[in-house]
């Protein structure tokens, strides 16, 4: 397990018996879930978002239960039968995709019990420079401070919150490490002819932008904390 999975889990400080959701890109969700279901134990539940073809969700450990939906589709998390449902929801990713908007953060809100908590690190603004001048132009980025963030989640309704901005180092030894790397999160984005092409653009920017192929480091930007229902 991962220095960041074991930090985020202490984060979430799950309890026995509790009802999760965690939103999460499914290349990063599947090395998270087992740790989580560890702390909830047999009695606890886990339910996941995932979007995408089935060998996405198989990869998944076997006890996390899973709505097919896009992580970030305010309309499902909205429905009813999730309203009140969870303690605990956990948001996280290697890759930006966090809305700081009201109709997703009021939907998280809604889906937690009273008491319930709303955990989350995820890239920032200013997350990396080489990411977002190499990869960040074939996505749409939602990439937000710690100070709109916090805002968001008031005007949101959510009490008690508490956001950090994090700055961390990953270094690559090779450009076909970082390019797997950045691959894994959302892996359908790079299957088929267009998918393809999107990773060999992002292998020769990224090769322009480092004008070398080994010793790549990256310094990356999160936003992470925590606000109560």
């Amino acid at each position: 397990m991962s220095e960041a999975t074991v930090t985020l889990l202490d984060r979430a400080a799950p309890r026995q018996g509790e009802r999760a959701l965690v939103l999460a890109p499914p290349g990063d969700l599947q090395a998270f879930a087992p740790g989580l279901l560890a702390r909830l134990g047999d009695s606890g539940h886990l339910l996941a978002f995932v979007a995408g073809e089935p060998y996405l969700q198989a990869d998944l450990h076997p006890a996390v239960q899973v709505i097919e939906s896009a992580i970030d589709d305010a309309k499902t998390l909205g429905e009813a039968r999730l309203r009140g449902r969870f303690d605990l929801v956990v948001a996280f990713g290697s890759f930006p995709w966090l809305p700081a908007e009201p109709t997703f953060l009021a939907a998280v809100l809604r889906s937690l019990r009273p008491g319930g908590r709303f955990v989350f690190d995820v890239p920032a603004l200013g997350y990396c420079d080489a990411l977002e001048a190499c990869e960040g132009r074939h996505f749409h980025w939602p990439l937000v401070s710690e100070q709109d963030f916090q805002a968001a989640l008031e005007d949101s309704g959510f009490r008690a919150c508490s956001v950090e901005t994090i700055d961390s180092t990953r270094n690559f030894a090779t450009l076909a490490e970082l390019v797997d790397e950045r691959s894994k999160p959302f892996p359908l984005d790079f299957e088929n002819t267009l998918g393809v092409e999107r990773q060999e653009a992002l292998r020769n920017d990224l090769a322009a932008w480092f004008d070398r192929d080994h010793d790549l480091l990256l310094v990356l930007r999160h936003i992470a904390g925590q606000a109560m229902r």
